[in-house]
């Protein structure tokens, strides 16, 4: 579950890292080594020797590697003090993996309620989890500062987060060589993180939320209803960092799409029939990987108001080189029927565009209409 939820969203050609060559590897920053922050809240003890932190999966995966740790910062305290240390390690070093997010560790100072939610105002070094909302969804503590110093090294930096929230990190994807995200990977996931970040594993993982720029963008999210433009400022892009869906790949797809009739009856979706989108998928790149096929809908006319945007079907598909499959994409009663102005869940007549994306990419895009 780790390897296949890690989300690749930048590469410049730093990744995947070779296993053989005498690298240099800086690990950096307070989820590097902090085992209790790749899991989620209300987190029961793990019993000794169970799991493995990041900084132990890049020791275990990268042999000939001289692999050394400074943790930098906290998650979520302000003090600066251990920067100086990582920006030293960082400017030693070939590379640098600089470990960041977020937390929901119950295990590092925190106090609580008698119904288990953790009382705010404590020393937590938790940002997220059950009544531990935050006022601003940039990075906590010194993350931010910590990470200026480590790009003044001048080394590449693959920047891999692991958190519970989406958070706003528009300097660190800029200057960062490559992003990983992990969001919570469990106790296992720095062997899966380590195994993506050399190749053994396939990143093939698509965000399931919408990475915004700033605070301020919120709200961010892929389906807003289409009269109201949530994301429209003059002093920022109208779109999200990384948008729903996104995850990059170390192979390159092609997707051809053989669209139906483009119209089905409500007659026809009442009795179990359903509309079929036919794509062929193939690899070609040089390496395995994943391939996500996903269709989106927007409703274009009808009694209502429709959102902007639709997943209503995907799928995943695993290709080595030059192999293509077929992949085919239903919408049925349940994914075109609304809830009308009867409150009833049914289809009605109108018109719906379609959207076929390869995990964020855009690769067509038809129409169809549903009739009496």
């Amino acid at each position: 579950i780790a390897r296949q939820s890690a989300v690749l969203l930048k590469n410049n050609g730093v990744l995947p890292l070779k296993k053989e060559k005498k690298l240099r590897i800086a690990v950096i920053g307070p989820n590097a080594d902090a085992l209790y922050q790749q899991l989620g809240d209300y987190t029961p003890p793990l019993r000794d020797g169970v799991g493995v932190t990041v900084l132990d999966g890049i020791r275990n995966e990268f042999k000939n590697a001289d692999v050394r740790y400074a943790l930098g910062c906290t998650i979520c305290d302000d003090d600066t003090s251990g920067i100086a240390e990582a920006e030293k390690l960082a400017e030693e070093s070939d590379l640098v993996i600089l470990a960041l997010g977020g937390s929901s560790s119950r295990f590092a100072g925190a106090e609580f309620d008698t119904n288990g939610a953790a009382i705010v105002g404590t020393k937590l070094q938790m940002d997220c989890g059950e009544g531990v909302d935050t006022s601003d969804v940039r990075l906590p503590g010194a993350q931010n500062e910590l990470a200026n110093a480590v790009f003044e090294s001048g080394k590449p930096v693959v920047t891999v987060l692991i958190s519970g929230r989406p958070h706003a990190i528009p300097e660190i994807a800029e200057k960062s060589d490559a992003v990983l995200w992990s969001f919570y990977p469990g106790p296992w996931g720095g062997t899966a993180i380590a195994e993506v970040l050399s190749g053994a594993a396939d990143p093939c993982g698509c965000l399931p939320v919408s990475v915004p720029r700033t605070t301020g963008q919120l709200p961010v999210y892929y389906n807003a209803r289409a009269s109201y433009d949530v994301m429209r400022y003059r002093d920022l892009e109208n779109t999200p960092l990384y948008p729903f869906g996104f995850g990059l790949h170390y192979t390159t797809f092609k997707t051809t799409v053989k669209d139906g009739t483009p119209e089905i009856s409500i007659a026809a979706l009442e009795n179990g029939k359903a509309h079929t989108v036919t794509c062929e998928v193939e690899n070609t790149g040089s390496t395995a990987g994943h391939a996500t096929v996903q269709l989106y809908i927007q409703g274009v006319s009808g009694t209502i108001v429709r959102r902007v945007r639709e997943l209503k079907a995907f799928e995943k598909v695993y290709l080595q080189p030059g192999e293509k499959k077929t992949v085919e994409l239903k919408l049925d009663r349940d994914a075109l029927s609304i809830w009308n102005r009867k409150m009833q869940f049914a289809p009605e007549e109108s018109k719906v565009e379609l959207y076929v994306e390869e995990s964020g990419s855009k690769v067509w895009n038809g129409a169809l209409k549903i009739t009496k």
